[in-house]
């Protein structure tokens, strides 16, 4: 059978051919293409080949083969047929006697003649193209002067990326592969000795990266062929075909590792072909009776288990963040809060964050590259919260405004792999798939969400997703202790991620709590926004803070009643049961000695406070408000404790 390299005319003889198309794949030695169509082909003792000739009736090889030193077929037959009559039966144009110098577009190879550019400096000579099932291009792999093999991609600006990440990895030659599935497949090891064979009428392939790089994802493209594998002739290259025979087995009708006889150490099926002077007519009989390997043993798939003892023996593992004990790398987050909560404007200070690698809340952050799928939000919103922020051109922070593409998760695992990101941020979820039947089935949010997490997993990029959270029902007020429980549509949102942020807006007031499966749970906690410059700060713990606030007006009231001690129901009618009696603010004070308490605490005798230092203002007293975001705090507590009103939010995207 003779194969084009576009996969276009067959036959099931070489001389049944009746026209030529060798020009449309790549340069292959004319002489071997030629020799591929005779009968009784042997080797001169002073080179060359002597065959019979297809233009009489010839018992006696009486046709000549030669080459002249540019690579051109020289026939010549000793009963005197014509050349035009010995072509014409073989089905080879006089075109086909001389070396190809230029390939034509549809081919899978490229090169001999052509310039194709340097690659760091050195000549690329050769350019092998893998395509889809379609035929439309995946990548290209090239060959350079100094026989070097590096991969390249589109990068979609007319450019080229050199590497494959983030491209799907297909057999070469895979058009071909799928349009003579009933061929003998023979598999080598790189793309010259697939052209080797091909240019034979062999179907042939190969995988990129050559030996030790077969993935199983090849597999469903050899499902139900006879494959024959060929070795190079050197340690790697049989171990590789080993791997491959083992990959094949379960999907394969056969499987042959055929190592060809008298083929020197490093060696390969162009060399036994073309130096050696074997034919492919020997190479078929070879493959033909080749045993099969046997088929493996399917073991049903069960449970993997392993002792206590052994498990206790391991290695801690050592969890990595992006945000210490917040975001883990790798991982996935659910960031909620009501709309205009103020969640896309705590991501983008977490992006801005990440990307200079600077605290976030209080907590250290691995600097690195950002992608900022903004789904939801105006264009002009997000690039000026950004530009008020202080961001500038050279921060690693990647934008994308408007619809998710139709397949979103393969478009952002291209978009992390080639820019290495450490942090994405999808802005809302709900958005980024375009497909959603229901956003509150359990199973459907699940399986949706633990492809991310598969995504964040492979490349150990953390995934935040935004999603909205509802307002409790009429007449419930909202919980304090699960506040989860408020994220909208399926618990799966919840269930499926490894840290949960909330955030709820308590009049003019924002608070965060984070639920963990790793690190340490983030207690409610005040937020600040920076009216002016958008950024957000941690103001401490809801409790603490609260406390602090509770002491400073305690010790105000006092004040102003210097001399006059207060009893605590005096104290809770001037300032209110909810601040004189915050858990701890007075035993607080008492302790730290900045008030001083007399009476027995009994009937006619009740506890009252003082300010210790009677006469003093409180200032003077050096009372001072620990505050959790570090260190001690400003002597006013937050401008928004005092009931400051709401900045404009068309000002304030918070």
């Amino acid at each position: 059978m003779v194969a084009t390299e576009g996969g276009t005319a067959t036959a099931t003889t070489a001389r049944s051919q009746s026209s030529s198309t060798r020009g449309t794949i790549g340069q292959i030695d004319p002489l071997h293409y030629v020799l591929s169509r005779l009968e009784h082909v042997r080797r001169k003792p002073g080179g060359g080949y002597m065959a019979t000739c297809p233009s009489h009736h010839d018992d006696k090889a009486s046709l000549s083969i030669d080459q002249n030193p540019e690579g051109a077929v020289l026939l010549k037959c000793f009963a005197g047929c014509s050349l035009d009559d010995m072509l014409g039966r073989l089905g080879v144009p006089k075109s086909d006697l001389f070396p190809l110098k230029e390939i034509g577009g549809s081919g899978n190879g490229s090169g001999n003649g052509k310039d194709l550019g340097t690659y760091r400096g050195k000549p690329i000579t050769k350019i092998y193209h893998y395509r889809d099932e379609q035929g439309a291009p995946l990548f290209e792999v090239l060959r350079t002067e100094a026989k070097d093999f590096p991969c390249r991609h589109s990068d979609g600006n007319g450019g080229f990326a050199y590497n494959l990440q983030g491209v799907r990895r297909v057999p070469y030659r895979l058009p071909e592969m799928l349009a003579h599935k009933d061929d003998t497949l023979y598999v080598v090891e790189g793309e010259k000795d697939v052209l080797t064979l091909v240019q034979l009428g062999l179907q042939a392939t190969t995988n990129p990266g050559g030996a030790g790089k077969w993935r199983d994802e090849y597999n469903q493209f050899f499902e139900g062929r006879d494959c024959v594998l060929l070795p190079d002739a050197d340690e790697p290259g049989r171990k590789h075909m080993e791997q491959v025979a083992r990959s094949l087995g379960e999907v394969a009708r056969s499987v042959k590792i055929l190592e060809l006889p008298g083929l020197p150490e490093k060696g390969d099926v162009s060399d036994w072909l073309g130096p050696l002077g074997h034919m492919s007519s020997e190479l078929v009989r070879l493959a033909e009776s080749a045993p099969a390997l046997p088929k493996p043993i399917i073991k049903p798939q069960g449970f993997e288990v392993a002792s206590i003892g052994d498990l206790l023996d391991e290695p801690e593992e050592d969890i990595r963040w992006l945000v210490d004990d917040m975001l883990p790398a790798g991982g996935i987050s659910m960031l909620a809060a009501r709309p205009k909560g103020g969640k896309s404007s705590l991501s983008r200070n977490l992006a801005l964050s990440v990307a200079r690698g600077r605290p976030f809340l209080g907590r250290e952050t691995v600097r690195g590259p950002v992608i900022f799928l903004a789904l939801e939000e105006k264009k002009a919103e997000v690039i000026r919260h950004f530009r008020r922020m202080g961001a500038r051109r050279g921060d690693e922070i990647y934008v994308h405004h408007g619809a998710a593409p139709k397949e979103a998760v393969l478009a952002l695992q291209q978009l992390v792999i080639e820019r290495k990101a450490v942090l994405a941020v999808i802005d809302p979820i709900i958005r980024f798939f375009s497909d959603l039947k229901s956003a509150r089935e359990y199973a459907e949010i699940y399986n949706r969400l633990g492809v991310i997490t598969d995504l964040a997993r492979q490349t150990g990029c953390h995934i935040m997703c935004l999603h909205h959270s509802r307002k409790p029902a009429m007449g419930i007020l909202p919980s304090e202790d699960d506040w989860t429980a408020e994220v909208m549509d399926s618990v799966a949102f919840v269930a499926a991620v490894d840290t949960t942020i909330m955030m709820r807006r308590k009049e003019n007031q924002r608070l965060i709590r984070s639920e963990q499966r790793y690190g340490i749970d983030l207690p409610p906690t005040y937020l600040e926004m920076d009216i002016e410059t958008g950024l957000i700060r941690s103001l401490g713990e809801v409790d603490t803070v609260n406390k602090a606030h509770a002491m400073r007006r305690i010790c105000e009231h006092l004040a102003t009643h210097d001399g006059e001690p207060q009893s605590e129901k005096s104290i809770i009618a001037a300032l209110g049961k909810d601040t004189s009696l915050e858990p701890g603010a007075l035993r607080t004070l008492l302790d730290e000695g900045q008030v001083i308490r007399s009476g027995r605490g009994g009937r006619g005798s009740p506890y009252v406070y003082e300010l210790a230092g009677s006469g003093s203002a409180p200032a003077d007293r050096g009372v001072v408000l620990q505050y959790p975001s570090g260190g001690n705090a400003s002597p006013a507590p937050p401008s928004w404790l005092d009931d400051a009103p709401d900045p404009d939010p068309e000002d304030i995207p918070f």
